[in-house]
């Protein structure tokens, strides 16, 4: 299971970045400069634990409630923003 979520990961980041730019640059006609990120740290963790609860449903024939599903949002925003921030660390290190 957790190798389908590698999997999965890129078409759900990569589909939320493309949804977001549409949004600001095609309907709202703003400049996408530094939106990237809203994507990828709402509507990401928000497809992800959409698809973790139909999983667990489908598989385990166990529901998750409405808690459940903003826990595993929590989870997975937290989890995606501190990848981020050591991305953006390593790629700035202090100068000393």
């Amino acid at each position: 299971m957790t190798a389908a979520w590698w999997l999965l990961d890129p078409v759900v980041i990569a589909a939320s970045v493309i949804a977001c730019a549409l949004v600001w640059n095609v309907m709202l006609g703003l400049n996408s400069d530094g939106v990237i990120w809203f994507p990828l740290i709402v509507i990401a963790p928000m497809t992800r634990a959409g698809l973790e609860t139909l999983a667990v449903r489908s598989v385990f024939s166990r529901r998750i409630g409405r808690k459940g599903y903003w826990l595993l949002c929590l989870a997975n925003a937290i989890c995606l923003a501190v990848a981020m921030y050591v991305l953006i660390v390593s790629a700035h290190p202090a100068i000393a």
